[in-house]
């Protein structure tokens, strides 16, 4: 266990990061979720408000795993790129896609 010092990501997001570092925080968001679904581990909380993931140095740390699961079928991947992009009337994909220049 380790104190992970700084900001949930939607209080992150919401401090105007460049799209250079939004892009680098959001391919190493996925490269984690796909590393849980690789072996498995459904995390179960990450979409939301961004609770579950806090943000060091611009990088994410995901955090809370006591409802993760080795039972449920894996959608870590999925569920972060919806949390992220496709939550039509979402704040948290609304800003990312204002930021990345995402056209939906």
């Amino acid at each position: 266990m380790e104190f992970v010092p700084g900001p949930w990501f939607s209080e992150w997001l919401f401090e105007n990061p460049s799209k250079a570092v939004l892009q680098k925080f959001v391919k190493e968001l996925e490269r984690q979720a796909r590393a849980l679904d690789k072996i498995k581990l459904d995390h179960g909380q990450l979409a939301g408000m961004g609770r579950n993931i806090l943000v060091r140095k611009d990088l994410p740390v995901i955090i809370d795993f006591e409802k993760a699961s080795d039972n449920r079928k894996c959608h870590n991947l999925s569920k972060i790129d919806s949390f992220l992009f496709k939550s039509p009337y979402g704040a948290i994909a609304k800003r990312v896609r204002v930021i990345l220049e995402v056209k939906v």
